[in-house]
């Protein structure tokens, strides 16, 4: 029977299962994995209150799930000015039907629909090398849709060298943990005379207003609309999000949400999706990092991600304990129409998602 492409519309536990098992049957022990859980996918795309499915695309074969392309719709910021765009990632391929053209008639599929709804492009990663990942080696070869945009760091804070050692398959980064003192995973105290505290509803307004004017500093972003924000900035016991203000006023935040990561086994991780600091001192940025890395550290997190964004302030990352990491993703720009004007080349500054 051939395989049959369509808009997803399964459960978040299907969906979770689906990916994390066959990206640990093809990566385990060789590249990270995030557990991207039910409660995650229910977060980002599949929850009760999301209704927008049209970029969640799927092959099935035989009634069964084999392959999944997913995106997100978001208005997005492209060289100054704004468009409709998306963010997307989670290919994953059955490795029983891998030869049968199942992520090739996903792509096409999910370029028809951004037709559809007038999208300029979709961004995206390809992780890891060729050598280990399949997705560059899949997308290198869709070059006429998708281009490869710019490497992407990732910043790394740990607050445990023991459980990283055991954790990573790395043997540079074993080593060099075992010969630095305990003291880079010191979290160093935070300043009395600056204001913290967590997000509530109230705040969004002011959320919105600081991220997107930050964004559009960039060459390219994703913006935020107001649903969604309130959705990203607080959802469930793993999303949190971390305010600065002075004088009442909100002039700084960090959002991020808690997830394992496989490798050597499972190390429990919090990733940084958006800090928006371009109102804030450097005093109040060192402040909001330092007790974000407290917070975590003593709700049993042992590592830290935060992957580059536009005027990202390097010394103060420094300055606490963050660590700039090698290469290992390239972001990706899938055309919705060949012909779109689109320079890939221009864009040196970017505030997007790690996904």
């Amino acid at each position: 029977m051939s395989i049959e492409i369509r808009k997803y519309d399964g459960s978040a536990e299907e969906l979770s299962e689906f990916i994390v098992g066959n990206w640990l049957k093809s990566y385990a022990g060789k590249m990270a994995v995030p557990d991207w859980s039910p409660a995650y996918f229910d977060w980002q795309m599949t929850g009760p209150e999301i209704t927008d499915r049209e970029y969640l695309i799927s092959a099935w074969k035989d009634g069964k799930l084999v392959g999944t392309l997913l995106a997100m719709p978001f208005p997005m910021w492209y060289l100054g000015k704004e468009v409709i765009g998306a963010q997307g990632s989670w290919l994953t391929v059955d490795p029983e039907v891998r030869r049968e053209g199942a992520a090739k008639m996903m792509a096409l599929e999910i370029a028809k629909r951004q037709r559809d709804q007038n999208c300029l492009a979709r961004v995206g990663y390809a992780f890891g090398t060729g050598k280990t990942s399949l997705g560059p080696r899949f997308w290198k070869t869709a070059k006429e849709n998708t281009s490869f945009v710019k490497p992407v760091r990732l910043w790394a804070r740990l607050l445990d060298s023991k459980t990283f050692i055991d954790w990573t398959n790395n043997m540079f980064e074993r080593t060099m943990m075992q010969i630095l003192p305990n003291a880079v995973c010191n979290v160093d105290p935070v300043s009395s005379d600056v204001a913290i505290r967590d997000y509530v509803p109230e705040d969004l307004q002011s959320c919105q207003e600081l991220i997107n004017c930050q964004a559009k500093t960039s060459d390219l972003a994703i913006l935020w609309p107001a649903d969604r924000l309130q959705r990203q900035l607080q959802h469930s016991d793993f999303v949190n999000t971390m305010l600065v203000t002075r004088d009442e006023n909100i002039v700084g935040f960090l959002n991020y949400h808690k997830i394992g990561i496989h490798l050597r086994g499972v190390i429990p991780a919090a990733i940084v999706d958006i800090l928006a600091c371009q109102e804030m001192t450097k005093k109040e940025t060192n402040s909001l990092l330092n007790a974000f890395c407290q917070r975590m550290k003593d709700e049993g997190v042992k590592m830290m991600l935060l992957r580059e964004f536009v005027n990202q302030p390097i010394r103060l990352l420094l300055k606490s304990r963050f660590i700039p990491q090698p290469v290992d993703s390239t972001l990706l720009l899938s055309r919705s129409d060949p012909q779109a004007d689109i320079t890939p080349s221009k864009v040196k500054s970017i505030q997007v998602l790690w996904r």
